[in-house]
C-alpha cells in the first residue's frame, strides 16, 4: 500500500515537473519572440537598427537586402508577388512573416541567394530570428569613382617574342608554335638540319575576351570601340537603373570602357586601351546623375553569373562604390563579388576618391565597397605629372587608402575591424 502511494506521489511530482517545464518553455519562447536575442540582432546591420530607433512613424518603410545562409538553401521556394519559383529558399514561417507585415519582394537574385525587400522599418529587426537569414542590410547609394599605356607599362607587355625549340623533326607532326590566351600571333619557322625553331610574336590585345563594364552606360557607337571591320565591340547592353536606356548621359562609363578596351583610333594610338581588341558588355547601374543603388549593382552581378559563359566574360570592372561599413564577410556586395571570382572572373574595383578631407588633409581607412573585398583587385590612382617615366609618379591626393575599416559586431557589442591592406595596385588616374 505504501508502495502504491509512493508511486502515485512520484507520478504527480513527475507530471508537475513536466507541466512547469512546458510552461517555462512557453514563457521563454514568447519572450524570445518579443525580444530577439543579441546574437540574432547582430544579423541586422547597425545602420538599420539606428533607423528603427529614430523612426517616428510605425508605418515608415525601407528597402533592405536579405541574404540567405548557404548551408540551408535546399528547402521551400520563396514566393514573390509575381513569381512562384525563383530559386531562392525560405521557410514557411519567414514567408508568413513577410506577408503579415505587408513586405514586398522587389528583386530576387537566384545566383547570389539574396532578396531585395521593401517593408516597414519596425519589422526589420524580426528578420534576425529566422535561421535561414544570414544578414540584413540597407540598400545604400553607389556612385562613380574614376599617355596611360606608356606610364603603366602596358606597351612593354603587349608585344612579346617567344622562341621555342620543339623536338619533332621536319615532316612530322609536333607542337611547333606557342599560343597564349588573349593573343594574336604571327609565326616564322627556321629550319636547322632536321629541327625547327619557331619564333612567335604575341600581341596581347584581349581578342575574344569579354569585359563587363558595370557603370553609367557606354556610348556603343563611339569609334574607339570599333573592330577592324568597323563594327562595334560592345556586344551587349542592358539597363538595371529603370531609366530604360543603355547610353551614357553621365559620361563616366564610356571613359572607363575606353581605358579598358579603346582602340585609340581617334587619338592616333596615343590613348589606346589596355585590351584594345576585347569585347565589351555594357551593364548600366548608374543613372543619368552618376548615382545608383546597391540593389541595381547586385542585379547586374546576378546577370553576369548567369550569362558570363555566353559572352566569355573574364573581367568585370566596377569603377564605383559605396562607403564600406559592414565587414566583407557580411557585406552583400562583397559576397556577390566573391561569387564572381569563384566562378573564374577577375573583378576590378575602385578604391574610392576619399583620400583627403575637405581641408586637404590626408585620410586613411576610406576604401569603398566592394573594394574592401579581399578577392577583388582594388585599384587606386596615381598622378603621373604628364610624363611617361614612373620615377616621378605619386599616389593621387584624392585616392582612397587603407587599411579597410569595415567591421562586424559581436554579441558583446564589440566591433572587429577587417584591417586589410588596400588598394592592391595603383594606375594613372589624375
Amino acid at each position: 500500500m505504501k508502495s502504491t502511494k509512493h508511486s502515485h506521489a512520484l507520478n504527480w511530482i513527475t507530471y508537475l515537473l513536466i507541466a512547469v517545464t512546458l510552461c517555462m518553455g512557453v514563457i521563454i519562447t514568447d519572450r524570445a519572440k518579443a525580444h530577439p536575442s543579441r546574437d540574432m540582432a547582430r544579423k541586422v546591420s547597425s545602420e538599420l537598427r539606428r533607423q528603427a530607433r529614430r523612426s517616428l512613424s510605425a508605418g515608415e518603410r525601407t528597402t533592405v537586402i536579405l541574404q540567405f545562409q548557404d548551408s540551408i538553401r535546399r528547402g521551400l521556394k520563396i514566393k514573390s508577388d509575381d513569381d512562384d519559383n525563383d530559386g531562392i529558399d525560405e521557410s514557411v514561417t519567414l514567408r508568413r512573416y513577410l506577408r503579415q507585415h505587408r513586405a514586398h519582394v522587389t528583386s530576387r537574385f537566384r545566383n547570389l541567394r539574396m532578396l531585395v525587400v521593401e517593408m516597414p522599418i519596425s519589422a526589420v529587426a524580426g528578420l534576425g530570428d529566422f535561421d535561414e537569414v544570414k544578414y540584413v542590410s540597407e540598400d545604400p547609394n553607389i556612385k562613380s569613382s574614376g599617355h596611360i599605356t606608356s606610364t603603366s607599362g602596358v606597351d612593354m607587355v603587349r608585344n612579346q617574342t617567344v622562341t621555342t625549340t620543339p623536338t619533332a623533326p621536319v615532316g612530322t607532326s609536333g607542337p611547333l608554335s606557342l599560343t597564349l590566351a588573349l593573343t594574336q600571333t604571327t609565326t616564322s619557322t627556321t629550319q636547322v638540319g632536321t629541327m625547327t625553331t619557331t619564333s612567335t610574336t604575341t600581341t596581347l590585345g584581349g581578342q575574344g575576351v569579354g569585359i563587363a563594364v558595370v557603370d553609367s552606360g557606354v556610348y556603343a557607337a563611339h569609334k574607339s570601340f570599333n573592330n577592324s571591320s568597323g563594327q562595334s565591340r560592345v556586344i551587349h547592353s542592358q539597363d538595371f537603373t529603370g531609366e530604360g536606356r543603355t547610353d551614357d548621359p553621365y559620361g563616366h562609363g564610356t571613359h572607363v570602357a575606353s581605358i579598358a578596351a579603346g582602340n585609340g583610333q581617334i587619338a592616333s594610338g596615343a590613348y589606346r586601351g589596355v585590351a584594345h581588341n576585347a569585347n565589351l558588355i555594357n551593364l548600366r547601374v548608374l543613372g543619368s546623375n552618376g548615382t545608383g543603388k546597391v540593389s541595381s549593382l547586385l542585379n547586374a552581378i546576378d546577370w553576369i553569373m548567369t550569362n558570363h559563359a555566353a559572352y566569355n566574360i573574364r573581367v568585370v570592372n566596377m569603377s564605383l562604390g559605396t562607403p564600406a561599413i559592414e565587414s566583407y564577410t557580411i557585406d552583400p556586395l562583397c559576397r556577390a563579388v566573391r561569387g564572381l571570382v569563384d566562378a573564374g572572373m577577375v573583378v576590378v574595383a575602385a578604391a574610392g576618391n576619399n583620400g583627403k578631407s575637405g581641408s586637404g588633409q590626408k585620410v586613411y581607412g576610406q576604401i569603398h565597397s566592394p573594394g574592401n573585398e579581399p578577392s577583388a583587385l582594388t585599384v587606386g590612382a596615381t598622378n603621373t605629372y604628364g610624363t611617361n617615366s614612373r620615377n616621378d609618379d605619386v599616389i593621387a591626393s584624392y585616392s582612397s587608402r587603407g587599411p579597410t575599416r569595415s567591421f562586424w559586431t559581436d554579441v558583446a557589442n564589440v566591433k572587429h575591424y577587417d584591417h586589410l591592406m588596400k588598394p592592391d595596385l595603383v594606375a594613372p588616374g589624375n
